[in-house]
């Protein structure tokens, strides 16, 4: 016998462009700041003049995960095979491109490991870094051998929760989610867990995520919201609001980054998202909707490819004064082109093969019915 699940409404399905540009956005973010810590060290300007906080890049994609997570699996809360399709995408998606860097990077701790400053040999923390499992480093961070990889460890911690939700009907399954992330977190927050891997797990960062399960959940219920021609763009005033009266560019912040960075990053997903109207989401321009396709492998690949540019750059050419700002836009330019083409040449080869293979074609196919 078939389970058919009835659902409280048939979700009308919007093409979200702005998704894409949102995540081109959070990872150009993240990069940006990484490479303005990367020159600091060859130059003597300061090129950060913004005061911008580019690491919550990340809490962007926290929020943008929770939101899609929602959205692309909200007709299969309760429905048999849900938690099996769940998750070989999930694997699909995420683990092909990360393991590649990650086996890159062992590559280059075994082979030239003077080139590195974080990363020593240590077989456990490969083993680790490859499970998505929290690991504490030489130096007291919990980082895998990638440490750009530590916010994966949230996603699977995220994915493993809501897989199980996905057996309840979804406003049950998504009510457990919330509520299963927040009891986590506040037991880290008041009894002050301080043992792996449940003191990374339990941070109160994944609480970001709860934002964008809310996010997605009442975008499918709600849609839209259409406003007057350009009014659209008001609704930006309460991230901008919340990021200066919370401090988000004060390092010093008494805040925890949930709060300080995380509300924020929640008011302006969700400000596009529900405001931007249909027909600029159809006619977004192609280059932001490329680099969202590509967000993974910039976040991914960053390191690498400016690091290489900086390398070759500051051994043939003038670093210092104009030249620094010369070298910091060759290199984003140059990170944000490889990036694409990782995504292309690396990333959808990886993803399309395992997509071919029996054991993974079997499982779709079961999930689909």
């Amino acid at each position: 016998m078939v389970e058919t699940l009835v659902l409280p409404r048939e979700p009308r399905r919007y093409i979200l462009n702005s998704i894409q540009a949102l995540r081109a956005f959070a990872a150009l973010s993240v990069m940006i700041g990484h490479l303005f810590g990367e020159l600091s060290k060859h130059g003597s300007i300061d090129l950060d003049f913004i005061g911008f906080p580019w690491a919550a890049g990340v809490d962007i994609f926290f929020v943008i995960s929770g939101f899609v997570m929602v959205y692309t699996n909200y007709e299969h809360f309760g429905r048999p095979g849900a938690v099996s399709r769940f998750v070989t995408r999930r694997i699909i998606r995420i683990v092909p491109l990360y393991y590649f860097f990650t086996s890159l990077m062992i590559a280059v701790v075994l082979v030239a490991p003077s080139v590195l400053g974080t990363t020593q040999y240590d077989p456990w923390q490969f083993v680790t870094s490859y499970l998505f499992f929290p690991y504490e480093r030489y130096d007291g961070m919990v980082r895998p051998v990638l440490s750009l990889g530590w916010t994966l460890n949230y996603e699977m911690f995220f994915y493993a929760i809501f897989a199980c939700c996905l057996l309840l009907p979804v406003r049950a399954g998504v009510a457990a989610v919330l509520a299963v992330m927040a009891f986590f977190a506040a037991l880290k927050y008041f009894l002050g867990i301080e043992t792996l891997p449940f003191s990374f797990w339990f941070s109160t960062l994944i609480l970001e995520f709860c934002f964008g399960v809310l996010l997605g959940f009442f975008f499918v219920q709600k849609g839209k919201v259409a406003l007057p021609r350009f009014a659209w763009m008001l609704p930006l005033l309460a991230p901008a609001v919340a990021f200066v009266a919370l401090g988000a560019a004060d390092m010093d912040s008494p805040l925890p980054n949930f709060i300080r960075w995380g509300v924020p990053a929640a008011l302006f997903v969700g400000a596009v998202v529900f405001f931007l109207p249909e027909d600029l989401e159809r006619s977004m321009p192609r280059v932001l909707v490329a680099m969202g396709d590509s967000s993974y492998a910039l976040y991914l690949a960053h390191r690498f490819i400016f690091g290489a540019v900086v390398v070759l750059w500051t051994h043939a050419l003038p670093h210092q004064g104009g030249w620094l700002w010369a070298l910091f836009l060759v290199s984003l330019i140059a990170t944000v082109g490889g990036a694409h083409l990782v995504h292309l040449i690396i990333e959808k080869p990886l993803i399309e093969g395992l997509r071919r293979l029996p054991a993974f074609r079997a499982e779709r196919g079961r999930a689909g019915h």
